[in-house]
Formats: structure tokens, C-alpha cells, sequence
């Protein structure tokens, strides 16, 4: 789900869905800056998939990075995709301890 297309728009598709993209910037372009008024769409996504005891993920893509990583979460996202967060960083191993570390801090 583009930036711009509502979230409704799904609402009649749900029961044939198990996954869900919501895209959190405009398709296209890598290292973009995450649109934080996409994440109400997150939630009331959520909320609905909830109320309807369905098996939908909700994967999100655009801009999440370790400063937006807890926003998105928190918003209800299940899959994340952070690809130029990690090819903009030059040492994966302790990019992955900080997102480990950052979770482990979230579920507490």
C-alpha cells in the first residue's frame, strides 16, 4: 500500500491476504525518509486484522532504521524491512547488536 492510497482500500480483500506491504515512503527510491503520517495506517490496520482474528502480517518498508524502528513496531508492524539502513552501515555486526539491543529494550 503506497503512501497515498488509503488503507481501506484493503478492507474487502482481508479474508485472502496473508501478508500486507505497507510502503512508508514513495516507491522507487532507496534511502528515503520515512513518512510518519503512514503510520496511523499501521494501527488501524492492526486493530482490524485483530478484531478479525485474522492471520495477516504486516510487513512495512521505508525508511525504517534504528530511529524509527520503535515507532513502527509500536504501530504494529510484524516484518520490517531495513535494507538501506543496513547498506549505508559499514559494520553489520554491531548494526545487528544495536537492533538486537533495541528490541531486547522494547520488549521489557
Amino acid at each position: 500500500v503506497k503512501p497515498n492510497t488509503p488503507i481501506e482500500t484493503l478492507f474487502p480483500y482481508l479474508d485472502l491476504l496473508d501478508m500486507i506491504l505497507i510502503m512508508t515512503v514513495e516507491p522507487g527510491f532507496g534511502g528515503q525518509s520515512l513518512i510518519k503520517d503512514t503510520l496511523p495506517k499501521i494501527s488501524t490496520l492492526k486493530k482490524i486484522i485483530q478484531s478479525k482474528n485474522l492471520p495477516i502480517k504486516i510487513e512495512v518498508d521505508g525508511g525504517v532504521n534504528l530511529s524509527t524502528l520503535s515507532d513502527v513496531i509500536d504501530h504494529g508492524a510484524d516484518v520490517l524491512v531495513m535494507g538501506s539502513a543496513f547498506f549505508k552501515n559499514d559494520h553489520y555486526p554491531s548494526f545487528m547488536k544495536e537492533i538486537t539491543e533495541t528490541l531486547q529494550t522494547m520488549k521489557a
